[in-house]
């Protein structure tokens, strides 16, 4: 409500969409990666570390192994698992708990 009618309309759009439906949405917030970042592939705690998830490595991989954390609403329990590019290329949505929620796309 602090931004307006129409962005409380929109969070709201996006909230039904994620909750409700279980879909992602454009409305959510997304993090874009080079394919030069992902050249080498980036582990699970990376993913959630770049997305702004989570605070650093430690803090993901907490999150992670503590079944906190899903990919593409599923959870996901290990840290070290890698992503490459094509898995990438299609956006994966992160989850940290219930209430955190950020896409991953490629530029």
């Amino acid at each position: 409500m602090a931004h307006g009618k129409k962005a409380a309309l929109n969070a709201a759009k996006t909230a039904k969409n994620v909750f409700d439906d279980g879909s992602s949405s454009e409305g959510l917030p997304t993090t874009f990666l080079s394919e030069e970042d992902v050249s080498n592939g980036l582990t699970v705690a990376q993913l959630f570390t770049r997305s702004g998830l989570s605070n650093s490595g430690k803090d993901a991989k907490r999150l992670i192994v503590d079944g906190g954390a899903k990919i593409n609403d599923e959870i996901i329990t290990d840290p070290s698992k890698t992503y490459v590019l094509y898995e990438l290329s299609e956006g994966i949505k992160l989850s940290a708990g219930k209430k955190r929620h950020s896409m991953v796309r490629i530029k």
